[in-house]
């Protein structure tokens, strides 16, 4: 199942954008990971409840996506 996380409301408040990190049956519990199915940044329009991808991470190095907790 893929983590949707960090939503934010658009202006108008008619759309939320927010990040998409894929599922990775690969992907380590505990230390550094640099590669990974790519994640994107995602728009969905509240009144419908459509999604669009606007942008995604190259594949390789930097395709994994690492949230910083403060």
């Amino acid at each position: 199942m893929d983590g949707d996380t960090d939503p934010v409301w658009s202006p108008d408040g008619k759309s939320v954008a927010f990040i998409r990190v894929p599922f990775s049956k690969d992907a380590l519990i505990f230390g550094p990971e640099r590669e990974s199915n790519p994640w994107s940044i995602r728009v969905a329009d509240v009144e419908t409840g459509k999604g669009r991808e606007i942008w995604k991470a190259k594949e390789g190095k930097g395709s994994a996506f690492l949230q910083e907790h403060w």
